[in-house]
């Protein structure tokens, strides 16, 4: 075989890769990695450090200066990068890591989940090996009471429905653990729905930026219609509980029956539906009215806080505000 068509396989070989999302906090800074890590470059994935290298904490911080968020592994490396994030969350158990960091380790391990989440789902094994992470994320939350603190004022305004599910389980999962829901179980299943909890507004192919409010025809139709598309994309799993599916179909419930698709009342719906339906109307708001959460705050609650338990608002308030 010719150099040529060496390099010619080698192309082709590449373009069938399959690349997976990982998101830079999630990467340990002076630390060798296990895998290669690519960037896209004109709508081509490069590698930017390959397996045994470092990838040095001040090129970690200009990227992130960039506002480029995340890198990419191919799908042979997805277990070699699941182990190294493995051996990573073991830093938000120490307390000579700064909290600010063990946050940002926290949200950027919700937001690869959140970008993977549909591979999580494939089978009970991913599934159970997302969900041994995402327990470590809820006891720094448990752990931590200036955790929410911390990714409110690092998580950045959401523009799409992986950046808004991993917003949301942030905020609920903070939120939660200040509402004092301890039990693991049901904190577990608050941060596995609020990251599915738009599966069905992707699947029908929603814009995430669209006011409801500007909605007409099919496409309102298709939007009213999400949550149901979304419970029923996850009632096949049978590892997906009851309780899980519940928090999905009525995330949009809201006041006394001023929500959908049901027109529930929120008061008598679980604690954990309370909250993941405030944070998840909370970080609509701000996506779509492209303000902060320190901006958007009053203005939300002027237009929404009719719509949600008092408690949970001053709660959200609190936090927020706190210096």
């Amino acid at each position: 075989m010719s150099i040529d068509e060496s390099l010619n396989d080698a192309r082709i070989s590449l373009s069938i890769m399959t690349f997976i999302p990982v998101h830079l906090n999630t990467l340990r800074p002076d630390q060798i990695i296990s895998f290669d890590i690519h960037v896209k470059v004109d709508n081509r994935h490069v590698v930017y450090r390959h397996r045994d290298e470092k990838i040095e904490g001040e090129k970690i911080k200009a990227m992130l200066a960039k506002q480029i968020k995340k890198v990419f592994i191919t799908e042979s490396d997805e277990e070699n990068y699941l182990s190294y994030l493995d051996a990573g969350l073991g830093d938000l158990a120490k307390t000579d890591v700064a909290v600010a960091d063990k946050a940002n380790l926290a949200k950027d391990t919700l937001s690869t989940h959140a970008a993977n989440i549909e591979r999580n789902l494939e089978t009970e094994k991913a599934y159970n090996r997302s969900t041994d992470q995402l327990a470590k994320v809820i006891d720094f939350f448990a752990t931590e009471n200036k955790a929410l603190k911390h990714v409110l004022a690092n998580a950045g305004l959401a523009t799409d429905n992986t950046e808004h599910s991993s917003n949301v389980a942030s905020y609920a999962l903070g939120l939660a653990t200040l509402a004092g829901i301890k039990k693991p179980e049901t904190l577990l299943e608050l941060g596995i729905a609020a990251l599915v909890h738009d599966l069905g507004s992707t699947k029908l192919g929603l814009d995430p930026l669209l006011p409801r409010e500007k909605m007409k025809g099919d496409t309102l139709k298709r939007y009213l219609g999400h949550t149901t598309e979304g419970a029923a994309v996850l009632s096949g799993k049978p590892f997906i509980t009851s309780r899980i599916l519940a928090l999905v179909a009525d995330h949009e419930e809201l006041g006394e029956g001023r929500g959908y698709p049901e027109k529930k009342n929120i008061a008598n719906l679980s604690r954990s539906s309370q909250i993941l339906n405030l944070c998840n109307a909370f970080d609509k708001y701000c996506m779509v009215s492209k303000q902060p959460v320190f901006t958007a705050l009053d203005e939300f609650i002027g237009k929404n806080g009719e719509f949600f338990p008092t408690d949970l608002l001053t709660l959200l308030v609190t936090v927020v505000t706190a210096k």
